[in-house]
């Protein structure tokens, strides 16, 4: 059951990049937002982790747990730059440039919550006497 909801999320990715494109939600890869090159090069990698998790289902888990973490440590450092940086911040127009949006929020939740489920899966695992 996990491994298909990890893989349904890596199955979203055409829509996550339709919200993007159509849209201008950025709610898949919004760590990334105000860098187009390295957003798309991420939703590339997003696709080819829904192929590694398509093709070899057992590392749905070890593949979303890697993904999700990247996704959140972008999302963290895009936050937090902000706050090192609060000096320049408040030249470029203060804390309204400050980069907590609706959109980072559920590209929290939702990166989060693939985390957690593939570290769970993982441990699963485990208990169950296999790695992956």
């Amino acid at each position: 059951m996990r491994t298909r909801i990890i893989q349904a999320y890596y199955w979203a990715t055409p829509l996550f990049l339709g919200l993007d494109l159509l849209l201008g939600l950025n709610v898949r890869v919004a760590g990334l937002d105000g860098r187009p090159g390295a957003r798309f090069a991420y939703y590339a990698f997003c696709f080819a982790c829904l192929g590694l998790a398509s093709w070899r289902p057992h590392l749905a888990g070890p593949v979303g747990a890697v993904e999700s973490t990247v996704n959140l440590l972008l999302l963290v450092l895009s936050v937090l730059m902000p706050i090192v940086t609060l000096p320049t911040t408040f030249d470029r127009g203060g804390l309204e440039s400050f980069p907590i949006t609706p959109e980072y929020m559920l590209n929290f939740i939702i990166a989060g919550s693939v985390c957690v489920l593939a570290i769970r899966r993982g441990m699963w695992g485990l208990r169950r006497g296999s790695i992956v």
